[in-house]
Parts: structure tokens; C-alpha cells; sequence
């Protein structure tokens, strides 16, 4: 979906409760994100489809064979 909220957010990026607050703060202030009701959504469509998308690959097995 198009809104996330932070519990979200951290569990994608995988990290500490503050140093996940920090990041999507540096995200809002780029203008990457923007609050929307009680979460986030992508400033463009663009930009989500590039997050997804690196999530899905960061999270699969790496082949060492």
C-alpha cells in the first residue's frame, strides 16, 4: 500500500527504535517521505517502487555456492 507507519518502516530498515526516528526524519526532511494521517507515504510513486524493490532483493538469500 501507499501508507506505512513507523513500526513499519523500522522493521524494513531494520534497526534501533532512535536510529530508525533519525532516518525517517533525514527522509522527511529530503522530502522522500511526508506524513500522511497517522504515517508515512512516498513523496512519488517512483520512489516507493525503488524501496520495495531494494527491500525484496536485501532480503533474499545471497547465493555463495
Amino acid at each position: 500500500g501507499r501508507q506505512c507507519d513507523f513500526a513499519l518502516l523500522q522493521r524494513a530498515a531494520d534497526l534501533p527504535e532512535l536510529d530508525a526516528g533519525r532516518a525517517v526524519e533525514e527522509l522527511v526532511r529530503h522530502r522522500v517521505l511526508h506524513q500522511s494521517g497517522d504515517g508515512f507515504e512516498f513523496t512519488h510513486d517512483r520512489l516507493r517502487e525503488v524501496a520495495v524493490l531494494d527491500t525484496h532483493r536485501l532480503r533474499r538469500p545471497v547465493d555463495v555456492g
